[in-house]
């Protein structure tokens, strides 16, 4: 279970580019539930995720992972609860590191890491076979550089690094977004099996409102850095996209989602 209570954050206080990025945000969200987030530019998104995920240190309020108080813990050492991948394909794996050399290290996040074993035969064995069920193509590239893939299938690489350890939280930040159509729904639709088959908490972050209503048990919205609504499937089991948009437009956020989300 994650539980928020009255998160701060700010940037540059005091200072001429001073951002109040989250402004006393609570959020409880139960263990296995698939959240997802969105928002125009600026509305806190991303800083939601990098206080969970250790990377922003709020100003004040506290961060829970299943009752402990995580408030002031670092990044590294939240690494055996928290995962995360980025928008950004080449920002989950190493370009110089073959696939398995990749897959090696993610395994041995938040414990102690070793080249030497980093690419042993039977940790070739084990991720062929995973790969291989996950139905990515990446199965017969174990030894090429990751720097050679494609985006679609570095992302895939780099959501499959993020799960590979065990952890409770999976963070995904617009993971989908630099990938084309045809790459982004089959990443997507590997990302929801992940979470089911692990059981994972996960938040994703989209600017896409159809990834929105069509994802997950629950979706925030945020704008100004509070979340102005909270909509758990269970209870909108007929949101839309043009609900979603109605929302935003009573709150003053209409102009922004037309600038600065994907509605389809």
């Amino acid at each position: 279970m994650i539980e928020i209570d009255h998160i701060s954050v700010t940037f540059d206080r005091g200072g001429p580019l001073e951002k109040h990025a989250l402004n006393d945000v609570s959020l409880r969200i139960d263990e296995g539930e698939f959240v997802t987030v969105i928002g125009s530019n600026g509305a806190g998104k991303s800083t939601l995720l990098g206080v969970l995920a250790g990377d922003v240190t709020p100003e004040c309020g506290t961060v829970r992972i299943d009752g402990s108080d995580v408030t002031r813990r670092q990044a590294a050492d939240r690494a055996g609860l928290v995962a995360r991948v980025f928008q950004d394909p080449r920002a989950g794996s190493c370009d110089q590191l073959s696939v398995a050399e990749n897959l090696a290290v993610a395994q041995r996040r938040g414990g102690r890491r070793g080249f030497s074993l980093a690419a042993g035969r039977d940790d070739r064995k084990e991720y062929a076979a995973l790969l291989d069920d996950l139905g990515v193509d990446l199965a017969r590239r174990l030894d090429q550089p990751a720097a050679g893939l494609s985006g679609g299938q570095r992302q895939a690489l780099a959501l499959v690094m993020a799960t590979l350890s065990p952890s409770r939280i999976l963070l995904l930040d617009e993971h989908t977004a630099a990938l084309d159509p045809v790459m982004a729904a089959n990443v997507l639709a590997l990302t929801e099996r992940v979470v089911r088959e692990r059981r994972l908490t996960a938040l994703m972050v989209t600017h896409s409102m159809r990834q929105a209503v069509d994802t997950g048990d629950r979706v925030l919205m945020l704008h100004g850095g509070r979340i102005i609504h909270d909509l758990p499937r269970s209870k909108h089991p007929d949101l839309t996209v043009e609900h979603l948009l109605e929302l935003f437009e009573r709150r003053g956020g209409g102009a922004a989602v037309t600038d600065a989300m994907a509605l389809g």
